[in-house]
């Protein structure tokens, strides 16, 4: 397991222990959280803008549900939708 450090002034610490208590952990815990939760939105954000620059340029297709059964070669299969 790697180990990161940072230093941090008092108030830093003040800070974040305090921040720490509303997510029911210690600090290395709620940091640990709190970065992965944004990189996922940061990942999520780029999704988002990479379809909407496809939708602008024509480039999105949509299909009902039917279709997709249709395309999957799932015609026969009975299913409850």
């Amino acid at each position: 397991m790697n180990t990161v450090t940072l230093q941090l002034n008092d108030e830093e610490q003040s800070i974040l222990a305090r921040a720490a208590k509303i997510y029911d952990g210690d600090i290395p815990s709620m940091m640990k959280q709190l970065v992965f939760e944004r990189l996922e939105d940061e990942f999520d954000l780029r999704i988002i803008a990479d379809y909407e620059a496809r939708e602008r340029r024509g480039e999105t297709e949509y299909y009902s549900a039917e279709q997709m059964w249709h395309m999957l070669g799932l015609d026969d299969v009975q299913r409850h939708i």
